[in-house]
């Protein structure tokens, strides 16, 4: 790193503050200085236009040396881990360039910090990395490129153990009743297991558990947010047309008490099939008065 100390006609003084090897076209950053020249070139112009014409994909890169000139290194992680959160939320594709295994141009092996950052990279969420030096100029790009490739699919591996189809309907149930806004999760239950496990996701709705069991029903008063319902209507001979009217009983129920108004979503959760331990199945309706 050079930090300038004196401007003359044809040459720049400096001073170097950090030594290394000194390359030729080399970025410059200014910092906290406005400029009277344009930000971009009549090509830049010009493949900008380009782009837009043929729509080309839109996406975001994190050029990490740039970045690290612009602010404070150590706003450099949360700075990260922030435009890679928003595009994930854009679902718009974001790779991470420069900095990711400096060390691989000059040695063989890479530090345990850099595979430490690769992985971390893919945890938050980025789409991508990109080599830039290590490959360009570095004396091992094919050693760095298979450290990156096994660093990365290790990453991935570190993935949540897999779910059940009880918890996975769960997960789903409070997702969408938070995206929707529901006014009330309705679950038919006959263990009253299903209900304990979207209470174990703490959605910001009441959890209405109907069932035709009573001791079920007061032991289900023990779990957070679980509203239970006794359903005393005998049996259907059509399983589908009971699992119905137990729906629409509680939506009416909780209509009459004010916990959910005509027009409000709702999400129900229930089985494929008569009997305890089938419930896979999340759907969104809309409270009516008549069922």
């Amino acid at each position: 790193m050079l930090k300038v100390e004196m401007i003359s006609a044809t040459t720049l003084t400096c001073k170097i503050e950090r030594g290394g090897f000194l390359g030729s076209y080399k970025d410059v950053f200014v910092p906290n200085v406005t400029f009277a020249m344009s930000n971009f070139t009549e090509k830049d112009k010009r493949d900008i236009e380009m782009a837009v014409k043929n729509q080309t994909a839109n996406g975001i890169i994190v050029t990490r040396q740039e970045l690290g000139s612009d602010i404070t290194p150590k706003k450099l992680v949360i700075a990260q881990k922030n435009m890679i959160a928003r595009a994930n939320k854009a679902n718009i594709p974001v790779l991470i360039s420069a900095h990711l295994l400096s060390s691989m141009r000059y040695k063989k092996i890479p530090l345990r910090a850099e595979l430490l950052d690769i992985g971390n990279c893919i945890l938050d969420g980025a789409d991508g990395l990109i080599l830039t030096a290590e490959t360009a100029v570095g004396l091992y790009p094919e050693e760095t490129v298979a450290y990156l490739a096994g660093a990365c699919k290790e990453a991935e591996a570190c993935t949540p153990l897999p779910c059940d189809q009880v918890t996975g309907t769960a997960l789903a149930a409070v997702l969408a009743a938070q995206r929707v806004l529901a006014a009330a999760i309705v679950v038919v239950t006959s263990t009253g297991n299903s209900a304990q496990v979207i209470a174990k996701y703490r959605p910001r709705c009441p959890i209405m558990a109907v069932t035709r069991y009573a001791p079920i029903a007061r032991k289900l008063h023990l779990w957070r947010g679980i509203m239970p319902i006794v359903y005393e209507e005998s049996p259907d001979v059509d399983w589908q047309n009971d699992l119905d009217k137990r729906v629409n009983y509680c939506i009416k129920w909780a209509i009459a008490r004010g916990f959910v108004r005509i027009g409000d979503p709702v999400v129900i959760v229930s089985g494929w099939r008569q009997g305890s331990g089938f419930t896979n199945t999340m759907r969104i309706v809309y409270a009516v008065a008549e069922g």
